[in-house]
């Protein structure tokens, strides 16, 4: 789960470098909002 949170970060980074408009969906974004869960899955809507 840390390398995900890590790569999550690298994206973030990169896209907001460009100054892009983005917001993260699936199960990470989830743990932000929802219940607890796991998740082995990143995406990234640009």
């Amino acid at each position: 789960m840390i390398e995900l949170i890590r790569t999550g970060a690298e994206i973030q980074d990169f896209i907001e470098t460009r100054g892009w408009k983005f917001c993260f969906i699936g199960g990470l974004a989830v743990l932000r909002w929802g219940e607890p869960r796991f998740t082995a899955g990143l995406r990234a809507r640009v």
